[in-house]
C-alpha cells in the first residue's frame, strides 16, 4: 500500500510540471497551491506546492496523510524531526529540504519531491524554481540535484499509519 500512496503523490506532482507563475509568486494555479497551505497569493510557494500535492493525493486515495500543510520549509523539518523521519539520504517519494541562507539566517529554504535516485544525485519535481537557471517566471519543474550535505529528506511515508 505504501508504494501506491507514494506513486499517487508523485503522479499528482508530475502532472503539474510546466505550471508557471503569471507574475511574482502569483497565478491561478499558484494561488491554489498557496491556498492548500493557508497562505495568501504572493508568498513563496515551493512547500505550498508540496502541501497541495498531498491534498490532491488524499482526495484521490480517500486517505488522510499526516504531513503538515505548510508553506514554510522549517515547519516541515520540525515535523519530520519530531516524527523521526528526517533522513540524510534520499528515497523515491521523499520530500527534499534544501538548507541555505534565506535572508539573514540559515535555514531550510526550499522543498520538493524526490522522483528518482541515482548514485550521486536525485531527480526532483519542485515548484517555485527555474530549470537550469533559465530566465522568466518560476514554475513546477523536474530537476537533478547532487546528493550533498545541504539536503535532508522527509520520509513522510514512514509516518503513515
Amino acid at each position: 500500500m505504501q508504494n501506491e500512496i507514494v506513486e499517487c503523490v508523485l503522479a499528482v506532482a508530475r502532472a503539474e510540471i510546466g505550471v508557471r507563475e503569471e507574475s511574482d509568486n502569483r497565478g491561478m494555479r499558484v494561488t491554489e497551491y498557496l491556498r492548500a497551505a493557508k497562505m495568501d497569493p504572493g508568498n513563496p510557494w515551493c512547500a505550498a506546492f508540496v502541501a497541495w500535492c498531498f491534498s490532491q493525493a488524499e482526495a484521490r486515495l480517500r486517505l488522510a496523510l499526516p504531513v503538515p500543510r505548510t508553506a514554510y520549509c522549517p515547519t516541515l523539518a520540525a515535523w519530520a524531526r519530531k516524527k523521526g523521519v528526517l533522513q540524510d539520504l534520499p528515497r523515491v517519494g521523499d520530500v527534499f529540504l534544501h538548507w541555505g541562507k534565506a535572508g539573514k539566517v540559515h535555514r531550510f529554504k526550499h522543498a520538493g519531491f524526490v522522483s528518482s535516485v541515482r548514485p550521486n544525485a536525485f531527480d526532483t519535481i519542485e515548484g517555485n524554481t527555474r530549470e537550469g537557471g533559465t530566465r522568466g517566471p518560476d514554475a513546477v519543474v523536474a530537476l537533478r540535484r547532487p546528493i550533498r550535505d545541504e539536503y535532508r529528506f522527509v520520509r513522510w511515508i514512514d509516518a503513515v499509519g
